[in-house]
């Protein structure tokens, strides 16, 4: 079964919770598409698709897994040179890692980044490697919750930014395969489990 995921799950949860899978179910081989283009589900490009959207698109069958929250990310050595905002206002005096190309308009970006917000030089259009830029040091970021990362504190959640909301979703002529079934149910409680204990 081809399996479509953004890179941030592929790269985080997928691959122990993949390797218990094909261990358990043995004769079904699941492969691993990693892309933040959503696969074309109607053409069968992907037989089953984490997608982070507000709804899923209306030719596609599954359900939601998990909501996850939007929160503003730095790196220690950040916080111990230029201290931590305590509030959103704190905010406009930090220097917040821009974002660029479709990530630019993303409703999170669109809500915190105002005129008055204080931006780094360097943009960036993929929200893992805005963590990487946060992490060595760029600016802070903001982040969905599911990108937290050891290297990375969270400094600031943001509850006025509408969560994500995390899918599990096929097309409707393969929702009753056994195989089809099986994985998505498998994928709704473990990446759920994975979030919740993150």
């Amino acid at each position: 079964m081809r399996l479509s995921t953004p890179s941030s799950f592929a790269d985080k949860i997928l691959p122990e919770l993949l390797s218990q899978f094909t261990t358990e179910y043995p004769d079904i081989r699941v492969e691993l598409l990693v892309s933040n283009v959503e696969a074309n589900m109607t053409s069968r490009d992907a037989d089953i698709a984490l997608r982070v959207a507000h709804a899923p698109p209306e030719h596609l069958w599954g359900r939601r897994i998990s909501s996850i929250q939007w929160a503003v990310y730095g790196s220690n050595a950040y916080v111990a040179a230029f201290g931590q905002p305590e509030t959103r206002e704190a905010l406009r005096s930090h220097r917040l890692i821009s974002p660029a190309g479709k990530l630019a308009a993303h409703p999170a970006y669109s809500a915190l980044f105002t005129l008055d917000q204080a931006r780094t030089d360097l943009r960036c259009d993929d929200l893992t490697s805005i963590a990487g830029l946060a992490a060595a040091g760029h600016g802070l970021a903001l982040l969905p919750d599911d990108l937290a990362r050891p290297d990375l504190v969270r400094l600031l959640g943001l509850t006025d930014i509408p969560p994500n909301s995390l899918w599990v979703l096929t097309h409707p002529d393969l929702k009753s395969i056994p195989r089809v079934s099986l994985l998505m149910g498998y994928l709704a409680k473990a990446v759920a489990a994975s979030l919740r204990s993150a």
